[in-house]
This record gives structure tokens, C-alpha cells and sequence, in this order.
């Protein structure tokens, strides 16, 4: 039987490897668009919010120069400014001045929108102006307690670090400031980066926006070195009129949520492709790996022995497997007709060569016996001719009675028994038997003569021999076999014709075989008991031989006497 080979001899793995090998190229182009769609949806991402950003801190950037010019031009423009600044003594004039430039300061943030807070503040008259625009946001809360909050600022030391615009935490506010300094005299603007942060994440349209307004500077695009800030995109933007930067951070899966629908196809193929395989291979396993598997299954059914196995059709078979199906089951019914058929026909041949040899056998006996009467007649010995005759009879009965093929031992021995008989009449004191048999084997079926020809056998070499032969016959079952023994002290055989007879060879000498009633003994055991049956011989010349003969124990069919037989 020849051998699967190692590699893709399967047909289900050719049928995955071809579903692979189509779908494959596909899905890697899929995956490529989709990786170039989800790398081009971040990069639009990070581009919107560094617009976003750029254009912020344009403005951001005017609000800071147009407040820079303000406060540039208020001594030269605003003579109330610089009389307050300067003036020393607190007078009338110096009151006119104050009240009218708090009106200016407050004016300037109501109508212009460059500063959410313009202030001053006079260490020498103890005095603090805070004007607001109408600012109110979440951390803001109130006007009221926002300038609040930024007067006690100014009142701290806090405010001498901010010559240039910069980043101020006031309070849980995040202010952009600048203070300019006149002696113990105080001014400047805040602009509220709370505001911005509302307004930039209201601009934006992606959700998880974060800004942040500091001095550091994390390098634009690159995920932070911490865990916490892991997974998300980074965009900053540096001021070139202060020292500060605006720095945003949204998470990298936002840019997802705004693919174009080409992008939204392009993922959706690769999610496909990757279930196809699956569903393919499921879908062809059932419809059509599986019938070939029953298909392969009832073959080594057949092959096996099981003549009676039959396919089972599917309803959701094809057409094609359940015509397969049933060419199969027909096919197996005429191979079951043809084995029956052969097996009667192999049954029939060996009967016939069965009654050829025990036809073989009967020549070669009544030669011996026409033999026997024709030297009685010779000497007028009435009495032994009687004798010899009822044998024959008896020989006869034992032959053809009922037509069967095997008696039991019992009816064997009662016949060797009585040829001993017959021997001694024509060679008187030639040979003395003893027989040692166990009841059991005495029931044990055997084909007729199987013994007989073996103690039959002796007598062709007993003339000219010239001492008295000692002939032993035993017989004893033993579990599932029967021993017979048939040992003779006479003159043995050659060593080379013994090795002959315990290899089954039967040689011819001028055109005669020699032993023909051991070789039809032996012919017929095989026939019978095929590997189950044995006949071996030990023989030394001038010793003696012994004929060991073992078969089963089997119970014949009743009606026949026969041995049911296997097919061959």
C-alpha cells in the first residue's frame, strides 16, 4: 500500500491554500489602503488642530502687539496717565485724573477686544484699578469675584517676573500677562486662556481636545515618554511674541471618526476578507470535504472486509456526491455478489479436489488389501480371508457413510485397530501396538484416514526389515488442540525426506510420488485447518520415527459433519 507523503496531500489543505492564495493579495491590499486611509485620516487630524492652533495664536499674537501699542502710546497719547504716574502729591487734579482714566481703562476693555483686564496699581497711594470686559466663564465664575482674585495677586511679589508676556496661575485661572513698572507704579493686561481654551475646543470638532498653556516644550507629533499621555497625538504652537506655548493633545483614535466613506469601505473589506476564509473553508468543509470523507470512509470500509457497509445519503448532498453515493452502494452489492459467488465457486473446487483425494486413497489401500487376500488365497487360509473381508466392509461403511467429510477419532481408532489386526495375519509378530488416548480425543472430528495412512505407512517398509516393530499411537487434547502421535521403533527415513515432509515438499521418483498417503493426509489437514493444522516428523535411520500431527478442536456443522469455512 503506498504511503502519504509529507506537504499539502490533503484536499482540504489544497482547498485552504487556494482560498488563501486568492483572498490573500486582496486582503494585503486592503490592509495597505486601510493603514494609508488611517495614517492620512491622523495626518488630517493633526493638521485641522495645527491650523486651529496657528490661527489662534495669530490672534493671540495681535491681541498681544495691539496691547503693547496701547501701553506704548498711553503716557504720549493720555496725559491723565502719565500726570497720575509722575505726580507725587495727591491733589484735586491728580483725583480728576485718576477718575478719568479708570473711565479710559474701562472704555478701552468694553469696546475693544484686545484685553479681558487692564489694571493699575499705586504702591504710593495704596490704591488698585482692575477694569474688566464682560468675561464670565466656568472658572471665571462672577466679575465680581474674578477681580477679587487678581487684586490679591497683585498685591503679591508674584507680579515682578512678568516684564514679558507669559503664562500666570492665579487662583485656578491660567492668565496670559504682561506688568509694566514705573517706580511703585504698576500696569499692564491679562487675557484669559481659560476663554481661549473654551473657544478652541468649541472650534474644534474633535471630541477628547485638551489644551494646555505652558512653558515646556514636548516635541510636536511624538507620544510623551509617560504612560499616562501613551496613545495620544500632540500639536503645539510657540508664541514669537512671549515666552509661552499652546499645546494641544487629543487621543489618536479621534482621527477615526472622521474617515470618508472610501475609507470606511477600505476597513470594512479587510473585516470581510477576514471572516470570508473562515466561512469559506466552514461552508466547503460541510458541502464538500465532508461527503469525501464519507466517500473515503466507506472505501476503507469495503476494503477492510465489511461487505454489508453502505453509504448514507444526505439531503443536502449535491447531485454529484449522492450519485457517487449510490454508484458506490451498487458497486458494493456486486462486489458482495461477485465474492459469494467466487466462494461457492472455490467451495465446489475444493470438494472436488477432496474426492479426488480420498479417491487417491482408496486405490493405494485396496491395492494393499487385494494384495493381503490374494497371499491368503495362496495358503487356502479361509479364516483370515474372513476376516479380511468383514474388514473391508467395515472399511467401506467407515468410507461412505452419511457422505461426510469428518468422523470422529473414535471411528478412526476402532479402524487402525482392526488394520493392526489384518497386519498381524500377514506378517505374524511383526509388530506389537499400544495406544494411549484420552476420552476427549476421541470426540474430536478428523478427516477419514488422516491417521490410518500414517500407521498404514509403516507397513510398506516392514518386509526385509527383519526385527518386530513397536508401534505407539497417542492422543490427548490439550485447550483448544488435539495431538496424535504415531511412533515406531522400524527403520526411520532419510534426513533429507524428513525435511521434505516438514516443509510440505512431496518429491516424484521416476515419475511416481513417493509417501502418497502421508501427502494426502497432509493435503487434506491444510485443507481443512489451513495454518491452524501442522504435521512434522522426527526420524533417524535404523531409530525409528515419529509422526506428530496437531489440529483444532472445531465443532463441525450438524447436518454435514463439515467445518463451516471461511471465504477465501
Amino acid at each position: 500500500m503506498k504511503k502519504h507523503t509529507p506537504g499539502f496531500s490533503s484536499i482540504t489543505q489544497r482547498i485552504v491554500l487556494v482560498l488563501v492564495l486568492i483572498i490573500l493579495p486582496f486582503n494585503i491590499i486592503s490592509i495597505i489602503a486601510t493603514v494609508f486611509s488611517l495614517q492620512n485620516a491622523r495626518a488630517q487630524m493633526v493638521t485641522s488642530v495645527d491650523n486651529l492652533l496657528e490661527l489662534s495664536m495669530q490672534q493671540l499674537s495681535g491681541r498681544m502687539n495691539s496691547m503693547n501699542d496701547f501701553f506704548y502710546n498711553l503716557g504720549s497719547v493720555y496725559p491723565d496717565f502719565k500726570l497720575y504716574r509722575e505726580q507725587g502729591e495727591r491733589t484735586a487734579d491728580l483725583a480728576m485724573a485718576e477718575s478719568n482714566l479708570a473711565s479710559y481703562f474701562n472704555t478701552t476693555v468694553q469696546n475693544d477686544a484686545f484685553a479681558d483686564v487692564l489694571f493699575w496699581q499705586s504702591g504710593e497711594y495704596g490704591r488698585t484699578y482692575i477694569g474688566m470686559s464682560s468675561l464670565e466663564n466656568e472658572k471665571c465664575g462672577r466679575i465680581f469675584d474674578c477681580k477679587e482674585t487678581l487684586k490679591a495677586w497683585l498685591e503679591t511679589e508674584e507680579k515682578d517676573k512678568y516684564s514679558t508676556w507669559g503664562i500666570a496661575e492665579v487662583e485656578g485661572m491660567t492668565w496670559l500677562l504682561k506688568v509694566y513698572r514705573s517706580n511703585d507704579f504698576y500696569y499692564g493686561s491679562f487675557i484669559s486662556l481659560d476663554e481661549l481654551e473654551h473657544q478652541l475646543k468649541k472650534a474644534c470638532s474633535y471630541a477628547g481636545l485638551e489644551i494646555r498653556f505652558s512653558e515646556l516644550h514636548p516635541q510636536t507629533g511624538k507620544e510623551p515618554e509617560t504612560a499616562a499621555e501613551r496613545g495620544r497625538l500632540f500639536v503645539e504652537k510657540e508664541s514669537r511674541t512671549g515666552n509661552f506655548r499652546i499645546q494641544a493633545s487629543l487621543p489618536s483614535s479621534e482621527g477615526y471618526t472622521n474617515l470618508t466613506p472610501l475609507q470606511i469601505l477600505c476597513i470594512g473589506f479587510v473585516f470581510l476578507y477576514i471572516l470570508l476564509i473562515p466561512i469559506l473553508i466552514y461552508l466547503i468543509h460541510k458541502m464538500v470535504l465532508n461527503p469525501l470523507k464519507n466517500i473515503s470512509r466507506a472505501m476503507e470500509h469495503l476494503r477492510g472486509g465489511e461487505q454489508d457497509y453502505r453509504m448514507e445519503m444526505q439531503s443536502g448532498d449535491a447531485e454529484e456526491f449522492t450519485a457517487i453515493g449510490e454508484a458506490f452502494n451498487s458497486m458494493a452489492d456486486r462486489i458482495k455478489e461477485l465474492r459469494i459467488a467466487n466462494y461457492e465457486k472455490e467451495l465446489e473446487r475444493q470438494r472436488i479436489e477432496l474426492k479426488n483425494l480420498q479417491l487417491q486413497i482408496r486405490p493405494h489401500f485396496l491395492m494393499n488389501m487385494f494384495n493381503l487376500l490374494y497371499s491368503f488365497a495362496q495358503i487356502e487360509n479361509y479364516q483370515d480371508i474372513q476376516k479380511l473381508a468383514l474388514y473391508l466392509s467395515e472399511y467401506f461403511r467407515y468410507i461412505f457413510q452419511s457422505g461426510k467429510e469428518l468422523q470422529p477419532f473414535s471411528q478412526e481408532i476402532s479402524l487402525i485397530q482392526k488394520y493392526l489386526e489384518i497386519a498381524e495375519m500377514r506378517y505374524p509378530g511383526c509388530v506389537e501396538a499400544v495406544y494411549e488416548v484420552d476420552p476427549e480425543s476421541l470426540e474430536t472430528f478428523v478427516p477419514p484416514l488422516l491417521i490410518h495412512n500414517f500407521v498404514e505407512n509403516i507397513f510398506k517398509h516392514i518386509v526385509g526389515y527383519g526385527k518386530k516393530i513397536h508401534l505407539r499411537v497417542e492422543a490427548y487434547t490439550d485447550g483448544e488442540e488435539t495431538t496424535f502421535m504415531i511412533v515406531d521403533d522400524g527403520p526411520g527415513m532419510p534426513e533429507e525426506m524428513a525435511d521434505d515432509i516438514n516443509q510440505g515438499i512431496f518429491r516424484r521418483k521416476e515419475d511416481e510420488r513417493v509417501h502418497v498417503g502421508i501427502e494426502n493426509s497432509y493435503r487434506r489437514m491444510k485443507y481443512f485447518y489451513g495454518e491452524k493444522g501442522s504435521l512434522t516428523v522426527v526420524s533417524q535411520p535404523g531409530e525409528g520415527t515419529c509422526f506428530t500431527i496437531v489440529i483444532p478442536v472445531k465443532q463441525p456443522c450438524t447436518e454435514t459433519g463439515t467445518f463451516e469455512k471461511q471465504p477465501v
